[in-house]
């Protein structure tokens, strides 16, 4: 399987779980899959946004105090397609 393929299928699984932003997704990752599959930022953020093209995902920007996430959620779409 490609690495694109598994990294697809492991963020719309996380999302499975329910809304998360990019830097959640990664830290989680980070602490499950580190000894045997690493990915990076240039890798995941860039995956969230063709998930999100391709109505796969949906993002949701929000604010907390000052700070700006982006939150994306699995449509349904998103989940037949795992």
């Amino acid at each position: 399987m490609k690495s694109s393929n598994k990294t697809r299928c492991a963020i719309l699984g996380i999302l499975l779980d329910g809304p998360s932003t990019g830097y959640e997704i990664k830290s989680l990752m980070k602490r499950s899959t580190i000894y045997f599959w690493r990915e990076s930022d240039s890798t995941i953020y860039p995956m969230l946004r063709l998930l999100a093209e391709e109505g796969k995902a949906i993002s949701e920007v929000v604010y907390i105090g000052k700070k700006k996430k982006e939150v994306f959620s699995i449509t349904e779409d998103g989940e037949s397609g795992i």
